[in-house]
């Protein structure tokens, strides 16, 4: 969840409530003055979920942009659920079922790409 752009009008930066997670992060606009948040900020979001619920004690840099989510056993069919899930609630966007497959979630950077082109 972002706060309302009234809270960082005059500020570049703006908070993002993920879960347990507040991360600071750029403030930028969409072309109709809407505020966003960077892809860095998305993959962060997303990474730490999955290293949350999918990874515990996995060391955070082991888990990249490109690491294999779903071909290397890490998401599984529940896992896949649950996280489809979380990215609908988490950044209000729909996952068609033609889209739960490895083209779309193999790994954090085509979730980011998917996400990114819903919203």
């Amino acid at each position: 969840m972002v706060m309302s752009c009234v809270s960082c009008v005059g500020s570049t930066n703006f908070l993002v409530y993920c879960n347990s997670y507040v991360l600071l992060t750029e403030h930028r606009e969409t072309p109709t003055g809407s505020c966003t948040t960077s892809e860095d900020t998305m993959i962060y979001t997303i990474k730490n979920f999955i290293l949350q619920e999918f990874l515990p004690g996995e060391d955070p840099s082991n888990l990249t942009a490109t690491t294999p989510l779903m071909s290397s056993g890490i998401l599984d069919s529940l896992a896949t659920l649950k996280l489809i899930t979380f990215l609908e609630q988490e950044f209000g966007v729909h996952v068609k079922a033609h889209e739960a497959d490895e083209e779309h979630l193999n790994t954090l950077q085509a979730i980011c790409d998917l996400v990114a082109a819903k919203q």
